[in-house]
C-alpha cells in the first residue's frame, strides 16, 4: 500500500512539473521603421530597424528580404538592416521570421534616377582637317542630354589661323555601343564659319573608343560640297563608365 501511494505521489509531481513548464515564446509580430525610404541616390544607403512582439520573445532571429536585390540590396544584422540603392525604381523590403509565418510591414525604398544633364562624357584635344587646312589644338566634347540614354551633344571649337574660330554644334547625336567600349555617333550638326562667312548644315558620323579615349568624327556638307571636316581626337578626360552604367 505504501508503495502504491509513493508511486502515485511521484506521478502527480511529474504532472505538476510538466504543466508548470513555460512554453517558448515565439514572435507574433514585426514592425519595421521608417515606413518608407525616399529619394535615395545610386550607391546611397539607409538604415532600417525592426521591433518584435512580444519584446521578451525567446525567438530573436529575423531575416531581411528585398523584392528585387538587383535594384535595392538589403543586408540585415539582427534587428537592424542596411538598404543600398543599386538601380532606379521603387522596391519593397520587409523582415520575416525563419519559418516565414510572421512578416513585417513592407517598406518601399525609392531610388531616384541620376541627373545626367550636362554630364561630360569626354573632352578631347586633337587635330582637325577642314577644307585642306590642318587645325591643331581643336577642342571637342560629348555631353549627355537630360536623362535620355544614348543621346549626346557634340561641340567643337577650332582656331583657323588668321581667320578666327570655327564652331560646330550637334544638339542630338545618337551614341550607340557597337561592341564593348566601342561606340558609333550619328547626327546632324551646324558649323559656324569664321569671319561671318555663314553657317553650314553637316551630316555627322563618327566612332569612339571608351577604353583608349579616342574619338574620330567626320562632318560633311551636302553632296558635292567641297566642305568636309575630319577630326581625330585623343581624350584627356572621360566619364564613359558613367555613361555605360546608365545604360545604352
Amino acid at each position: 500500500m505504501k508503495t502504491k501511494i509513493l508511486l502515485t505521489g511521484c506521478f502527480l509531481i511529474c504532472l505538476c512539473f510538466s504543466g508548470c513548464k513555460d512554453e517558448e515564446k515565439g514572435i507574433t509580430g514585426i514592425s519595421v521603421t521608417p515606413a518608407a525610404v525616399t529619394a535615395l541616390d545610386l550607391g546611397e544607403t539607409a538604415q532600417l530597424t525592426a521591433v518584435i512582439a512580444p519584446a521578451d520573445a525567446d525567438e530573436r532571429e529575423i531575416f531581411w528580404v528585398s523584392y528585387d536585390s538587383t535594384a535595392v540590396r538589403v543586408s540585415g544584422n539582427g534587428m537592424a538592416a542596411t538598404v543600398t540603392a543599386l538601380a532606379p525604381g521603387t522596391i519593397a523590403v520587409f523582415a520575416t521570421t525563419r519559418n516565414g509565418v510572421v512578416v513585417s510591414n513592407e517598406v518601399n525604398v525609392t531610388v531616384v534616377p541620376p541627373d545626367y544633364a550636362g554630364l561630360i562624357i569626354g573632352e578631347y584635344t586633337g587635330t582637325a582637317i577642314a577644307m585642306g587646312m590642318t587645325l591643331p589644338n581643336t577642342m571637342a566634347s560629348l555631353e549627355r542630354v537630360g536623362d535620355e540614354k544614348g543621346i549626346v551633344k557634340f561641340t567643337i571649337n577650332a582656331n583657323v589661323q588668321g581667320f578666327g574660330t570655327l564652331v560646330g554644334m550637334a544638339e542630338t547625336v545618337a551614341l550607340r555601343e557597337t561592341s564593348p567600349n566601342q561606340f558609333s555617333l550619328q547626327g546632324e550638326a551646324t558649323l559656324e564659319m569664321p569671319m561671318g562667312m555663314g553657317t553650314l548644315g553637316l551630316d555627322l558620323t563618327g566612332t569612339a573608343n571608351a577604353t583608349e579615349g579616342t574619338l574620330e568624327v567626320s562632318m560633311v556638307a551636302v553632296p558635292g560640297s567641297p566642305v568636309a571636316l575630319t577630326i581625330s581626337y585623343t581624350g584627356n578626360r572621360s566619364a564613359w563608365s558613367v555613361f555605360t552604367e546608365a545604360g545604352r
